[in-house]
């Protein structure tokens, strides 16, 4: 009887065992994972040219302004004030990075005085709508910004300008 109780308990034992080695087995499983990464080129932003409002006379009582649209012929709208027939440019930025990529456009927030109180330029604006998707052909990530300049009734005649920022991120 002792040797059949040995073989019993020695077999019972074998089975608990068996039975916690499957119970741990199945309570652990293990997978692999991949990291990988794309890089894409930097973005870039290049100026091509100034604003140029061209040559602009005060009237000598009142304040004026002359606006200036984002195009690549812009429209020049004057007010109090009278143009002279010279160049009038949109500033011209050019986006550069990865094709298909998207960005997003900040203009100034504020104005930007160009050396005499008054004479500020602001309304900052761009045929972009402050996002874009950069391609690959050049010429079509150029951004054209336009602006309005205020003038005062009386400043001193003579060249002013004054530098204003434009950046650009990837969304």
């Amino acid at each position: 009887m002792t040797t059949l109780r040995n073989i019993i308990l020695g077999a019972a034992s074998l089975a608990a065992l068996a039975a916690a080695t499957s119970a741990s087995a199945q309570a652990t499983a293990t997978a692999t994972g991949t990291a990988s990464v794309t890089i894409i080129a930097p973005i870039t932003l290049n100026k091509n040219a100034d604003i140029a409002f061209g040559k602009v006379v005060p009237n000598g009582s009142t304040a004026g302004t002359v606006e200036l649209t984002a195009a690549a012929s812009p429209t020049v709208t004057p007010t109090g004030v009278t143009l002279l027939t010279s160049a009038k440019t949109a500033a011209v930025f050019r986006v550069g990075g990865t094709a298909g990529q998207t960005y997003a456009l900040t203009l100034p927030a504020s104005a930007t005085n160009l050396g005499v109180t008054g004479l500020d330029v602001d309304t900052f604006t761009s045929a972009a709508a402050n996002s874009g998707t950069i391609s690959a052909t050049a010429a079509n990530n150029d951004i054209y910004v336009g602006a309005t300049l205020h003038v005062p009734a009386t400043v001193a005649a003579g060249v002013y300008s004054g530098a204003f920022n434009v950046s650009v991120n990837y969304n």
